[in-house]
C-alpha cells in the first residue's frame, strides 16, 4: 500500500471526514447537539465569546480538532491497509 496515495485520496476526499462520514448517524447528532448546548453554556458562565477564557477554550478545541483529524487519517490509513491484508 502507498501509504501517501492513500493520505492524498483522503484529504482529496473528505473535506470534514468526521460529519461525512457520521454527519447522519443519529447518536452522533444526540451527541454533537449535547456538545453544542454545553458548549453555549460555558460561552455564557466564562463572559461571552469575547472573554479571554473562551478564547483559550477555542485554541483548546482546535489543538482537540487538529488530535481527531490524525486519529482519522490513521484509522483511514490502517483500514485500507487491513483490506489490503484480507485481499489477499
Amino acid at each position: 500500500m502507498d501509504k501517501q496515495l492513500m493520505l492524498r485520496h483522503f484529504e482529496t476526499e473528505y473535506e470534514d471526514p468526521i460529519d461525512e462520514i457520521v454527519g447522519d448517524d443519529p447518536e452522533f447528532k444526540k451527541i454533537n447537539d449535547r456538545f453544542f448546548a454545553k458548549s453555549e453554556e460555558l460561552c455564557k458562565l466564562v463572559g461571552g465569546a469575547n472573554s479571554p477564557v473562551w478564547d483559550l477554550f477555542e485554541e483548546v478545541m482546535d489543538e482537540y480538532h487538529s488530535i481527531e483529524l490524525l486519529l482519522c487519517k490513521a484509522m483511514y490509513l490502517q483500514g485500507a491497509e487491513d483490506r489490503e491484508k484480507m485481499l489477499k
